[in-house]
């Protein structure tokens, strides 16, 4: 599949569900960047608001080129992907496969199927992979075993719950953990799993962050909003600022980060700050022993007057609420007061398997 990295020309990725749109999102981006820039949206992209971003061929590589070396890939690897072209984390495969003269081998299933996934992963031989957290959930509760031929899969694009990480290693999966976002061309921080790394992420090397302030080359170039009307937000110099409040530690090293959640995903609760991301963790767990992972999500609602801790479950688990509500509180007792159950027929999932963001 040929993408033209290497020529000048502007590369356009449109999400099957845009295509009828395409010639309007075209005319939009060239008054924009008329060449050497890939056009795509953002994951978190509704048909209402359509946020798409311009990056720089030359940032896009340099993100590729980073992740190469923290690989010590080469042009012997092969990279299978499962995940959509259209998507950064999918267009970044085959990026760092272009850098290297790799070959990459695309699914060729529909929609996400994990005996399919696995048995055309086990026949690619491939070195790479990638995968949302949903989709490996999947792995593990088939008890699956990664092919000799695995190097490392990436699993990113959401919250990796640290019990389903160590579920994984114990499987013996090269896993991955990665942080990143249209924005950085991909990836930010990229580290092998180990047990004791508490969700810490090595920063990549082209990324320098202070002030939670992110300096590289390897940034977007501009953001346009398709809108009632077309809103356009160049990116100014080398800096980004990061939604997401970050733990940081140094070491010899470098340095390693671990994302927090977002500055208004946070709850103060007799007196103790809890992020979205430790609630997370500790009710993603729960999920994963009563085997309802993938079929809820959690939230900070902050829209009430008082913030609250909101599960969001398919309906079919509404009689299992006492049961949760027991079990998440004895695990976190100060959640007693804040925590709230909503329920929907159905919890839908993106092009990625992801669970869509439904506050």
């Amino acid at each position: 599949m040929d993408f033209s990295l290497s020529s000048t020309d502007n590369i356009y990725l449109i999400p099957p569900y845009l295509i009828e749109k395409k010639e309007k999102f075209i005319h939009e981006w060239e008054k924009v960047y008329k060449s050497d820039h890939i056009f795509l949206f953002s994951s978190g992209t509704t048909s209402k608001k359509l946020t798409s971003y311009a990056i720089s061929k030359e940032a896009f590589l340099t993100n590729a080129k980073a992740v190469n070396d923290f690989l010590h890939a080469s042009s012997d690897d092969i990279w299978f992907n499962p995940l959509p072209v259209f998507h950064v984390g999918g267009f970044a495969i085959f990026a760092r496969a272009h850098l290297l003269g790799a070959k990459v081998i695309i699914k060729q299933y529909k929609g996400w199927d994990v005996a399919k996934f696995y048995d055309e992963l086990c026949a690619s031989h491939a070195s790479f992979t990638s995968l949302v957290p949903v989709q490996a959930h999947d792995l593990m509760t088939h008890k699956l075993t990664p092919p000799p031929s695995l190097k490392g899969v990436f699993i990113g694009g959401d919250f990796l719950n640290d019990h389903l990480a160590q579920k994984l290693h114990e499987l013996n999966w090269p896993i991955i953990r990665t942080f990143g976002m249209t924005e950085t061309c991909s990836q930010l921080a990229t580290s092998f799993y180990q047990p004791d790394d508490q969700g810490f992420i090595k920063l990549l090397p082209i990324f320098d962050l202070k002030d939670n302030q992110v300096k590289s080359p390897s940034l977007y170039s501009a953001k346009i909003i398709f809108d009632k009307a077309v809103q356009v937000e160049y990116q100014e110099g080398q800096s980004f600022e990061l939604k997401d409040e970050l733990a940081m530690r140094r070491d010899d090293s470098g340095v390693a980060i671990k994302p927090l959640g977002r500055k208004d995903d946070a709850l103060k609760i007799k007196g103790r700050l809890f992020y979205l991301s430790e609630i997370k963790n500790i009710i993603h767990s729960i999920f994963i022993e009563k085997g309802i992972y993938g079929q809820g999500e959690v939230f900070i609602d902050s829209q009430t007057a008082n913030k609250s801790v909101t599960l969001l479950l398919e309906k079919s688990l509404k009689q299992r609420e006492a049961e949760l509500r027991k079990e998440i509180v004895e695990q976190v007792p100060p959640l007693s007061s804040v925590l709230l159950f909503n329920y929907l027929d159905r919890i839908d999932k993106t092009s990625l398997h992801k669970i869509k963001n439904i506050k």
